[in-house]
Order: structure tokens, then sequence, then C-alpha cells
């Protein structure tokens, strides 16, 4: 089909508006990145996983019908605390539990008709990349080193913007979600910072790196993938409602910072 141009509108949620998406150009074809966080396997799958998923293959395959091509990666997050705690309950081994659970999401979504994307890297496969990307944000100054490495969110200004939240209101989430760790001396300097290296405790996986022995946070992780596959820059980044803080807030001030590039994703 020939390249008939794209009139795709969607909801761009740090601008409140639909946009129009317009793709760059790779090898004299128009080329849409699109990146949405995937699944933590750690249980059986849900209503809104199906809706999120199956809502961004609809629009995938719009596109392509419309004669643009479409990179779309989607991951899947292998090395978190959900994860670890569910392992630790069920006395099971943690990569026996998410190849597991990631069958089953795979073979659930199949049944929807979903089709899967063209790239589902694990962060278990990533850690290299992912190291590559928090010692740079250390080396820039963007993050220090205490009992971990953590992004030091007061040198990106606008945190909160995306999501549209005070910083009382990202602090509430964070408690919330049980997210906030600890701040003072040893540990992070304010309640924002996020951690983009982390110690392991017993039985979790764990990889050697100049920040001590330990695995990565769980936002430096999409940050890293998105890039390694398709760029500094992309054309929508997407994932559950839920994800707009604190995940995607703090994916799109580490991102940016790391590259001088904005914006990380123009929608």
């Amino acid at each position: 089909m020939p390249d008939t141009g794209l009139a795709l509108r969607v909801h761009d949620t740090l601008t409140g508006r639909k946009v129009r998406i317009d793709p760059g150009v790779e090898r004299g074809r128009k080329l849409l990145r699109l990146y949405v966080c995937g699944v933590t396997p750690y249980d059986s799958g849900h209503m809104g996983h199906a809706f999120t998923f199956c809502t961004y293959d609809v629009m995938v395959r719009f596109v392509e019908a419309g004669g643009v091509r479409v990179r779309y990666v989607q991951n899947v997050t292998d090395v978190d605390d959900p994860l670890f705690e569910r392992a630790r309950r069920d006395g099971v081994d943690w990569r026996e539990l998410a190849e597991h659970e990631l069958a089953i999401h795979l073979r659930d979504m199949g049944a929807l008709g979903w089709r899967v994307p063209d790239f589902m890297p694990r962060v278990s496969g990533e850690i290299a990349t992912i190291l590559r990307a928090a010692s740079k944000l250390h080396a820039q100054g963007y993050a220090y080193k205490t009992d971990g490495l953590y992004f030091d969110a007061s040198r990106y200004r606008g945190y909160g913007k995306l999501s549209h939240r005070t910083r009382r209101s990202m602090i509430r989430k964070l408690r919330e979600e049980n997210l906030l760790g600890t701040v003072g001396p040893g540990a992070k300097q304010d309640a924002l910072d996020f951690p983009l290296w982390r110690s392991s405790k017993p039985e979790e996986p764990a990889w050697p790196s100049k920040f001590g022995e330990g695995r990565p946070g769980w936002h430096i992780e999409c940050s890293a993938m998105a890039m390694r596959y398709l760029g500094e820059q992309i054309d929508i980044h997407g994932g559950g409602r839920d994800l707009a803080f604190s995940h995607h807030e703090s994916e799109r001030a580490q991102s940016e910072c790391l590259t001088g590039k904005i914006p990380f994703a123009r929608t």
C-alpha cells in the first residue's frame, strides 16, 4: 500500500488535548515509534491489561492500514518487587514464576486476537543497557549515590507536569503505593527522588555494578529499553492510566536529562 499519510489523533496526557500524530521518516518511508509499558508477570492478567493492550493493537493496525510502518515495543518487567514478593510467598524461583505468568498472558491475549509487538524485551536481559543509562545520569550530575543510586528530581524542571500533580499530591500517591521509601542521611535526599539502582534482598537477583551489587529501579528500565529499540525520541509512549505518575513522569524526566532531547515522547 502506498504511503498515504496518517490521519490519527490521540489524547496527549501532557497537554490534555487530542493531537495529530506526525511520524518521522526512516529510509524514505514514514515510521511511527511506539513504546507501551507491559506486564510485570507475577500474577494472572485482568481486564485492565486486556483493554490497554487491545487498544494499542487496534491503533497499530489502523496506522499500518494507512501505509505507515510501526515499530512497536512492549517491555516485560521481570525484575520488580511484586514478582519477587510473590515468588517468596509461593516458595518458587522468580524466573520460573515470570515464565509461567508470561506464557499465560500471551495465551490469553492471543485468544483476543492480539498480535505480539515487534519487540518484547525483558528487563533481565537488558541489564547492561540499563546500567549504561544509570551511569551516564550519574556522570552528568543528575543522580547521586547513598544506599543506592537515586535520580535527583529537583534537577528536572517541571517534574509533575505530565501527570498534573502538585508536590503534595505526588508524595501522597507514592506513600499510597508504598513507593515513598526512606528520606534522610544514608538514603534518598528528597521524597520525590527515585532509585536508578538499588541493593537486592536475599533470594532476589543481583548484578555487579560500580554502585554496588544490586538491581535496577523500575523507571530507568523502560527509558533504557525504549531508547535501545526506538531511539532517543519516540512518537507515542503509552500504558495504563495508573502509570502517568510515578512511572511515566519519572521516565520523562530521566530520559530528557539523559539525552538533552525534548520531548522524549512526542505524545
